[in-house]
């Protein structure tokens, strides 16, 4: 009996051992080429080297999931890993790309208060706090504006390889604002028809004080004009002339408009400057201000009349209009001579006779 079993033992082990062998010589196979560029790296398949470095052939069972690895290689980062999947008698080829290894090092920013922008080469990364990995080189951080707050000024950081380079943006609060000095004016308010009058839009923004952009606004009545060669007041119709300006720390600004009635029986009007301004940036803040001016239209003055011009008497022929002149006498020079002679003898002849 024990024979028996033994026998059919032997026989079972028989039949398994000629079924692997079988297995095994009909075993599905294929091939896996690998290289590397632009470096030669070492190359692992399922975790066992392969080949050497920079090139490698291995026949893999097919219809398996291979893995495909690359080793280190100094100043390069090394390609990720790859599967691949083998059929019965293909070849499947790959190449791994090196990438030269970039030397890096970090940038860490924070604001203060924390709502600040943040800026690296004009490039907006982030409000409040910031941290990031940069290649080695030069780098432009600057910070965003906040109302009621002076920005830091820009900072220029040097990136080194493995380093941390950490900025704080600390955000001055601007000192309050002086008020302006804005008047409306004019040098004379009694108008005619005719002759416009002049009126006058100061600003003073005085030391100390940012940057002050203004905008004026008239308003006047129907039938008046408004006009200013060379100021930046232009009509928006419905009777108003707006004009925005920018006013310097300590400088002033004076634009001169000449206003006039269109119509004869207007005899009075008013002209209404509403100004609104702001500091900086900080238009939330705009305040306004507002100025009226009335001016009286008087009819121009009557012109003196004109002298009558002299004119030469009438010369005419009519008989009735000539008066009569006497003809003067003329007497003769003779009978004047022989008087005086006659009178000579008369004297001559007493004064003898008394000899």
């Amino acid at each position: 009996m024990r024979e028996k079993n033994l026998v059919l033992v032997l026989l079972v082990t028989l039949l398994l051992s000629s079924w692997f062998g079988l297995v095994s010589v009909n075993a599905q196979i294929g091939t896996i080429q690998v290289t590397t560029s632009p470096v030669q790296g070492q190359i692992f398949i399922d975790d066992s080297l392969c080949g050497s470095p920079g090139s490698c052939t291995k026949e893999c069972d097919a219809l398996m999931v291979h893995t495909i690895s690359f080793g280190e290689v100094e100043g390069y980062e090394p390609p990720d890993p790859l599967s691949c999947r083998l059929r019965e008698n293909e070849t499947y080829s790959v190449v791994g790309y090196y990438k030269l290894k970039l030397i890096t090092g970090s940038i860490s920013v924070t604001t203060d208060p924390g709502d600040g922008k943040i800026f690296i080469d004009g490039r907006y990364v982030g409000t409040g706090s910031f941290s990031g990995q940069y290649e080695q080189g030069t780098y432009k951080v600057s910070f965003g504006n906040i109302v009621g707050y002076v920005a830091p000024a820009a900072q220029i950081v040097i990136v080194t390889e493995g380093e941390t380079m950490t900025i704080r943006g600390v955000y001055e609060p601007l000192a309050p604002a002086i008020a302006p000095i804005i008047q409306l004016y004019s040098t004379k308010t009694t108008v005619t028809s005719e002759l416009p009058g002049l009126l006058t839009i100061s600003a003073v923004n005085p030391m100390g004080n940012p940057v002050m952009t203004a905008e004026t606004v008239f308003t006047v009545d129907p039938g008046v004009e408004v006009s200013g060669v060379g100021t930046p007041f232009v009509s928006s119709g419905a009777g108003q002339y707006i004009g925005k300006f920018i006013v310097l720390p300590e400088d002033e600004k004076h634009f001169t408009v000449s206003v006039r009635a269109l119509k004869e029986d207007i005899t009075s009007f008013t002209v209404k400057a509403k100004t609104i301004y702001y500091f900086g940036d900080d238009i939330a803040n705009r305040q306004m201000l507002q100025n009226t001016i009335t001016f009286k239209v008087v009819p121009p003055p009557t012109p003196a009349p004109a002298p009558t011009p002299l004119t030469a008497p009438d010369q005419t022929s009519d008989s009735s209009l000539i008066e009569d002149t006497p003809t003067p006498t003329q007497k003769s020079p003779c009978l004047g001579a022989v008087f005086t002679i006659a009178g000579w003898l008369v004297i001559a002849f007493l004064i003898r006779k008394r000899k």
